[in-house]
């Protein structure tokens, strides 16, 4: 075995986009080396793998891409494929494997420790020799036009093949109108010198304009609301949003951002009826009470899996799977978190209750609806707003124009007459007038990595 293969992370990868624009012109390189022997089908599943190769290269070059090597990992004629990838892709990644033009690393199921992998895939040394004589745009692949942005998830996460109505129509061309916009805006970290940033799970997550397209998932209805995804910063996690979040820019301009979570309270009372007072009281007990639990943040993270899990051994699961990405460092013990949970029902019983009842707080999705609502009042005025984790950024100089339509639109959550959202302002580097002499001070001392400098 390879050294270099000994130090991959075969965990840095991901899925295929079936919905990537393929066009015979941007490869002509290829089709002249290759395709030109192949019939119609295999040109199109060829040409649309290295597409995704080239995409997942600009992404990031130490990241690879998931394949599925079984029939069953392709559903042709899925709305969610609007170019019929099928079962012909395993042809294609053979035939670039035995041209050496991809480096194959097979997937595996270990019965005994129900462990599998996927198969990896990801551009040989030859292929990006090619890629590097090229220059293609992200907007060259994307296809926003075309490509579906409503998903529908059934229990176990399925894809759904739904009919369109009047809610998808409009939901979609919100979206379309949204991905366009964010086509011509510039959204970066402006101190990551790397083409990733590490999660608290040590996930690694590409920034890349290749992944800057997004699409709101639905679980089993539309009436509970959707959730955002699809772009690299839907993936931050609170653990990273806090190291990174003031360096985060939209279009190397003054940019601010929202905090949802400072309204937490308020939407939850409102939603489960519980008095704002009693809520905010006993979150501020049960912090001081846990040992492990930092800041009101994280607490809250933890009452909403707590709300929707189905049983307390769930919760305590979630938990384990979350607890670093959420920022907590400390190993946990079932009989500490027992601890816990006796607190929450000894200070908070009205809150406990909600376990196992049948109120739900979906707080991603009440965040989403909200940010819809913004997406929707700016329609097409291409005013850039972005969506991070439950954090809405956007360039401080519509900040007006921003909180008119919030104080607006969450007065229809809410019974209280006093709402007070938290706004943040990112760190200034080169915006030339500085609001304050401390805002000077740190401007100064900071610089922009090389990776930004490139992108922008």
């Amino acid at each position: 075995m390879k050294k270099e293969n000994i130090q991959s992370d075969f965990n840095f990868c991901r899925p295929l986009d079936f919905q990537k624009k393929i066009d015979v012109s941007k490869f002509r390189f290829f089709f002249k080396k290759l395709l030109f022997k192949k019939n119609d089908i295999s040109q199109k599943h060829i040409l649309f793998l290295v597409t995704e190769l080239y995409s997942c290269w600009n992404e990031s070059e130490e990241q690879f891409l998931a394949v599925s090597m079984s029939k069953r990992g392709y559903r042709a004629k899925s709305r969610y494929n609007p170019n019929k990838i099928s079962s012909h892709l395993i042809l294609a990644i053979r035939l670039l494997k035995k041209e050496g033009l991809i480096d194959f690393y097979p997937g595996f199921f270990d019965v005994k420790k129900k462990v599998s992998r996927l198969s990896r895939i990801r551009a040989s040394k030859d292929l990006i020799n090619e890629f590097k004589k090229i220059n293609l745009n992200f907007s060259d692949f994307l296809n926003i036009k075309t490509r579906e942005t409503i998903f529908l998830l059934d229990k176990k996460n399925n894809l759904v093949e739904y009919k369109d109505d009047f809610f998808t129509h409009e939901a979609r061309e919100v979206l379309i109108n949204y991905n366009y916009n964010l086509s011509k805006t510039f959204f970066d970290i402006a101190c990551v010198e790397k083409p990733f940033f590490i999660r608290g799970d040590n996930a690694k997550v590409p920034i890349s304009h290749f992944c800057c397209i997004n699409k709101i998932v639905f679980k089993e209805t539309w009436r509970d609301g959707g959730v955002f995804g699809g772009s690299w910063w839907s993936k931050i996690d609170p653990f990273s949003f806090n190291k990174l979040s003031s360096h985060m820019l939209i279009n190397d301009e003054e940019t601010s951002y929202v905090d949802l979570m400072s309204i937490f309270s308020t939407l939850l009372s409102f939603k489960s009826e519980i008095h704002l007072n009693d809520i905010e009281t006993e979150l501020t007990f049960l912090k001081k009470k846990t040992f492990f639990i930092k800041n009101l943040n994280q607490l809250s993270y933890l009452i909403v899996k707590a709300i929707n899990s189905k049983t307390l051994k769930g919760f305590f699961r979630s938990f384990c799977i979350d607890r670093k990405k959420i920022g907590i460092k400390e190993k946990v013990s079932q009989k500490e978190f027992e601890i816990f949970l006796d607190d929450f029902k000894k200070f908070s019983p009205k809150l406990f209750n909600l376990i196992n009842s049948k109120h739900s707080f979906n707080w991603n999705s009440i965040v989403s609806d909200i940010f819809y609502g913004l997406m929707k009042n700016f329609g097409t005025s291409n005013i850039p707003a972005i969506l991070v984790l439950d954090k809405i950024f956007y360039p401080t100089k519509i900040h007006n124009n921003v909180t008119n339509y919030l104080y607006n639109f969450i007065s229809k959550y809410s019974n209280h007459k006093k709402i007070q959202l938290k706004f943040q302002k990112c760190y200034a580097y080169n915006f030339g007038e500085k609001s304050s002499i401390f805002e000077s001070l740190i401007g100064n001392n900071l610089k922009y990595s090389n990776r930004f400098l490139e992108n922008k």
